[in-house]
């Protein structure tokens, strides 16, 4: 952006292959790692800083600094007080929005969800605006030629649809290779000549999936998400927050939710089964249909449940 040539900015970074080929080298573009001294002194002397998630524990915002946070997602899965197993995580989010200059939501639930479930609404003496997410406009505004570079950086073929696979993450971290093995089995009933299949989802699962070789196009993380969603023709996820900002293309939004009543009763969801935008599936043989029937008809396929 024009407006700011000139100014020094700051990236924060866990791994330099993810830098855009585009900035290597850009004189006013610097990246540092999380946590590191440079990070921490950038931290404290930056005057404008931008987050989706959180800073750490440690951080305070000195005076003339302005910090927007962005969050993360519309809030599908339950946070703040409606989780009762990570109080700590909790505590650093909402000292992170009572820090934050400006909080900006896409919808009052989102609002809501983290004012007052991280109990800061009266502590909250910033600003805090329904403006939508800036993000969505890669997704929205991208060009014929943006989305052939897509196509050519993941390999794709651009005469045949896109269907993505974006599933959440369900926080087994000391065995996600359970939960990439249920992401495998899905993947390998999708496999279709008839669309490109691509795969998104936590880098604990994307790597377990590279490992095991599937026929899948895996998206790199240097490609943002929604940048990727605007070649995105079906949008295949559960109860991940990226269907919110894929809704905005009016095309179809499967959820696979075979877990749902244990994934309910153990993580939490803000609304029922019947109340998700798009079709919900809970076997495979269901997914692999609805799959087709989006690709065949996406316009007769708004909202359906397959059981």
């Amino acid at each position: 952006d024009k407006r700011f040539d000139g100014w020094r900015h700051i990236w924060v970074i866990d791994d330099t292959a993810k830098i855009p080929e585009n900035l290597r080298g850009d004189p006013d573009v610097f990246f540092v790692t999380k946590n590191s001294e440079r990070y921490q002194w950038f931290l404290c002397c930056a005057a404008y800083l931008i987050n989706n998630a959180t800073f750490p524990f440690y951080f305070v915002r000195k005076n003339g600094q302005e910090y927007l946070n962005t969050w993360h997602g519309t809030p599908l899965k339950t946070l703040g007080y409606d989780i009762t197993t990570t109080p700590l995580q909790r505590a650093n989010t909402a000292r992170n929005l009572i820090q934050s200059s400006l909080f900006i939501a896409p919808n009052q639930h989102t609002e809501n969800v983290m004012l007052d479930r991280y109990g800061v609404r009266q502590l909250f003496n910033g600003r805090n605006l329904l403006t939508g997410y800036p993000r969505i406009d890669a997704t929205l505004n991208a060009t014929d030629d943006d989305r052939q570079v897509l196509y050519r950086d993941l390999g794709l073929d651009p005469a045949k649809p896109v269907v993505l696979f974006a599933p959440t993450y369900r926080g087994h971290w000391a065995t996600p290779e359970l939960e990439a093995e249920e992401m495998a089995s899905a993947l390998q009933r999708m496999k279709s000549d008839d669309y490109n299949l691509v795969f998104r989802g936590h880098y604990f699962a994307e790597k377990t999936i590279l490992d095991m070789d599937l026929p899948v196009t895996v998206a790199p993380h240097a490609i943002d998400t929604c940048q990727l969603l605007a070649i995105v023709d079906v949008l295949v996820t559960d109860y991940s927050s990226i269907f919110y900002d894929f809704l905005v293309t009016g095309r179809p939004v499967i959820h696979y939710i075979y877990d749902w009543d244990r994934y309910v009763e153990t993580r939490g969801v803000y609304f029922g089964k019947n109340d998700l935008p798009g079709i919900v599936c809970e076997d495979e043989t269901s997914l692999i249909e609805a799959v087709h029937a989006a690709i065949d008809r996406p316009g007769d396929q708004i909202s359906a449940t397959y059981k």
